[in-house]
């Protein structure tokens, strides 16, 4: 399977296999078909039709499929975009802007409105917003926080491991809010935090770069947006659409407060910048 997959007209049973096969690829790749479907409570027939409708012949293409991706690496990653812009005859910057367009139409679709409402209406009356942005990501939850600030809104960066993160969330408290970016998988801190917000039922708000994932149970809202295939380079245009599409939201739900600290900002900044 791959992030872009439709799951929308799977059936249940389907939704299942998918679910299953997401959460242990690892083990599934040990087992054969017949094994599989008898974990699954499924038939061999069921599975067969579920290969071909995610664009395989049957189960042994797709475990070859997927163990060639474990072997892909950041720069095997950058040469496939490489070689994809070489090969059709388009210019650098022209071969870009369609990669990057895609995802962000993929994206917009993916995007409900009703729910983005609401998720902004979080953020907004919420105590304190808590921000998990490891690795990639990091520039993105500094971003979100650099702009909400602005509103008058109290954000925490989280630390990406173990012990400094069991200090922050010692602090999340029920009318906080938590947004996690959770691109590629879902990280043992990730699920850590996850499932401490919802044991003190604080909500939490999920970005991620897959379709089908295991944040589902996690998290009170998810919200998917295209980054490029698995095996291909992973861009952050997308990623950044949906955070300043939230920032702008938050400015119109808050207009009044975000004018004046915008306001206060400015005659701070003419105030000082002469250096009294």
């Amino acid at each position: 399977m791959n992030n872009q997959q439709n799951f929308s007209d799977f059936t249940k049973s389907e939704r299942k296999i998918a679910d299953f096969i997401e959460k242990n690829k690892n083990a599934v790749m040990y087992l054969n078909e017949t094994e599989l479907a008898s974990t699954l409570g499924s038939s061999n027939a069921t599975l067969s039709r579920f290969w071909r409708k995610i664009g395989y012949r049957n189960f042994k293409e797709f475990k070859k499929r997927y163990l060639e991706q474990q072997v892909i690496t950041p720069k095997t990653k950058f040469e496939r975009i490489l070689a994809k812009v070489e090969d059709n005859g388009k210019s650098l910057q022209q071969s870009i802007f369609d990669f990057v367009q895609y995802q962000l139409t993929d994206t917009l679709e993916h995007i409900d409105e009703t729910q983005s409402q609401i998720c902004v209406k979080r953020i907004a009356t919420c105590r304190k917003l808590f921000i998990y942005a490891p690795t990639s990501s990091t520039g993105l939850g500094f971003l979100l926080k650099h702009r909400l600030m602005r509103f008058g809104i109290d954000v925490v960066i989280l630390a990406s491991y173990d012990q400094e993160l069991f200090e922050q969330i010692l602090h999340l408290q029920e009318n906080d809010c938590v947004f996690v970016f959770g691109f590629v998988k879902l990280t043992r801190e990730a699920a850590i935090l996850l499932d401490h917000a919802k044991e003190i039922k604080s909500h939490s708000i999920v970005l991620t770069d897959n379709i089908v994932h295991e944040f589902q149970t996690r998290c009170t809202q998810t919200f998917y947006v295209n980054r490029g295939d698995l095996e291909e380079f992973h861009s952050m245009v997308a990623a950044t659409f949906f955070i300043e599409h939230l920032i702008v939201s938050l400015g119109q739900m808050k207009s009044e407060k975000a004018l004046g600290n915008l306001e206060y900002l400015n005659n701070l900044r003419e105030k000082y910048k002469n250096g009294r």
